[in-house]
């Protein structure tokens, strides 16, 4: 690296294996010492499970909305929404595999 890129990088490790010390030396609020491979703490896992939830909940809504959506723009004919309904299936099917490999 040229330039103050090494001395920042130098200020950032050293920061880090500060803060790393700190957490393996510093008991947490239940005082117990958290060091490596016990997980995450309870907020953090707290937290995720929230916003986790909230996603989903985002999800179920926006689906309903569009299928209301395509019901207005034909109301005679549920042409839409199956087709809709039918590639939302077909797009789980064939690519569900695929992107479960990454998770």
């Amino acid at each position: 690296r040229g330039g103050c890129g090494g001395a920042v990088w130098e200020v950032e490790n050293t920061f880090m294996m500060q803060v790393e010390s700190r957490e393996i030396l510093h008991p947490n609020n239940d005082g117990q010492e958290r060091g490596e491979g016990q997980g995450t703490p309870a907020s953090v896992t707290r937290l995720l499970i929230t916003c986790y939830i909230f996603d989903r909940f985002a999800l179920v809504i926006y689906e309903f909305v569009l299928i209301i959506f395509l019901l207005s723009v034909y109301q005679d004919s549920l042409l839409l929404v199956s087709i809709y309904g039918l590639n939302a299936g077909l797009l789980v099917f064939f690519l569900g595999g695929k992107a479960g490999r990454f998770f």
